[in-house]
């Protein structure tokens, strides 16, 4: 009776996990019941990277639970307990390493799954239902799940670095960024969050091997960037995306280089936060209504931006390297927007999460117990470019300079006849 029981609320558990990852992963019925709401939006796309985690910690014990009836060797059963535990041990202590070699286990469990069914004809329905609920997951993620295997070839690559450095950060935080940078070594570098002395000690610091720089204008703080170039520039300009919800000089640095044989446009990009309410909620800083309503202006300020931004972009024929903050993840209509037309190089080319904000602000707010249990959940920081591109690698770098992460990609230019 008790085992009934059990079963009957993971059941009813599972199916209204699939209804939540419904209305977050999927934005169309999102939208269609609630048009675009704000609190509603922003909710969802805090979540978008952290409802997968239930899903994760259930699926080594239905593993082991499966493994266990299809065999009668106890020692195996000991050996599959241990495994399952082993899975969940990393789980806890490194979520976004856990989510790499999660395909590992998802595989099997299908498969026993499957083995089980045909074998015994019957098999526990929150089982069938917890299925159901890693299938929406693996729909979701679907190319980040597999590890990325990229063969050398000799076609020309234009490798990229993206990173939002934190306006506030002087000495030896920019001195690591600037060795990071000389490290990696990448072609093009978009830089958001310039402080006013970031133009002279990256200029000094890094002209040798970028001599090409386009600055932002007007304001070099949190609304500002820079590009950072090996190749020589034919155009640069920068765009003022100003909005109705802001006084001041909101920069999109423009450039545009020659590389094989075609002209390939530039764009760096720092979009408002839209998820600021949410956490100043979260920790008390904020009452119910006073969230509400700094979500609308801050949902309406954000998406307006992207908008003014797509004017600039979207119309071009030509090869688009898009980048930068957009403090939107991909569940959001501004992501949405921009890939109608382009391709985001971490969904293209990129093995797990791709997250590369939460970690170091979460854990100023944490009493030091829980923070053991803080990662970087949010996938707010893009690289996108225009389907001439071949994407061939894409990963973030666990670097802690910011409160981002840095992410860099490799990408190639098909020729014109492809």
């Amino acid at each position: 009776m008790v085992k009934k029981i059990i079963y009957a609320v993971l059941s009813l558990l599972w199916i209204m996990y699939l209804l939540l990852e419904l209305l977050v992963w999927n934005a169309g019925i999102r939208i269609s019941l609630f048009q675009n709401q704000p609190v509603i939006e922003n909710v969802a796309n805090l979540l978008n990277d952290t409802i997968w985690l239930p899903i994760a910690f259930f699926l080594p014990i239905y593993l082991g639970v499966l493994a266990t009836k299809v065999t009668k060797f106890n020692n195996i059963k000991v050996i599959l307990f241990l495994v399952s535990l082993s899975f969940l041990v990393l789980g806890f202590s490194n979520p976004t390493r856990y989510f790499r070699y999660m395909i590992y286990i998802i595989v099997p469990f299908f498969a026993l799954g499957l083995y089980y069914i045909f074998t015994f004809q019957k098999i526990r329905t929150n089982i069938i239902i917890f299925s159901f609920v890693l299938l929406g997951f693996i729909l979701n993620y679907r190319g980040q799940l597999i590890p990325s295997f990229e063969l050398n070839d000799k076609n020309p690559k234009l490798k990229l670095l993206s990173y939002n450095i934190l306006v506030n950060q002087y000495g030896r935080k920019r001195q690591e960024t600037i060795e990071m940078i000389r490290q990696e070594k990448p072609d093009i570098v978009f830089i958001q969050e310039i402080n006013l002395l970031d133009r002279k000690i990256l200029n000094k610091s890094l002209s040798d091997i970028y001599p090409y720089q386009l600055w932002s204008e007007k304001f070099e703080t949190y609304n500002g960037g820079v590009i950072l170039s090996r190749i020589p520039f034919q155009l640069k300009e920068n765009h003022n995306i100003h909005t109705v919800y802001m006084k001041g000089y909101i920069n999109l640095n423009h450039a545009v280089i020659k590389f094989n044989d075609q002209d390939v446009h530039l764009f760096n990009c720092h979009l408002y936060n839209s998820g600021t309410a949410f956490l100043r909620l979260f920790f008390g800083r904020l009452s119910p209504s006073q969230f509400r309503e700094q979500s609308r202006i801050e949902f309406n300020r954000h998406n307006t931006e992207a908008a003014k931004i797509a004017e600039h972009v979207l119309p071009l024929n030509a090869p688009i390297i898009l980048a930068g903050d957009f403090n939107d993840t991909p569940n959001s209509a501004a992501y949405r927007l921009f890939s109608y037309k382009l391709q985001n190089a971490f969904s293209k080319g990129g093995w797990g999460l791709g997250t590369t904000f939460g970690y170091q602000s979460l854990r100023r707010s944490l009493p030091d117990k829980l923070k053991f249990l803080v990662f970087d959940f949010l996938r707010i920081d893009h690289i996108f470019c225009s389907k001439s591109f071949k994407v061939h690698s894409a990963k973030v770098l666990p670097f802690e300079s910011s409160d981002h992460r840095p992410q860099i990609v490799e990408v190639e230019l098909k020729s014109l006849q492809e």
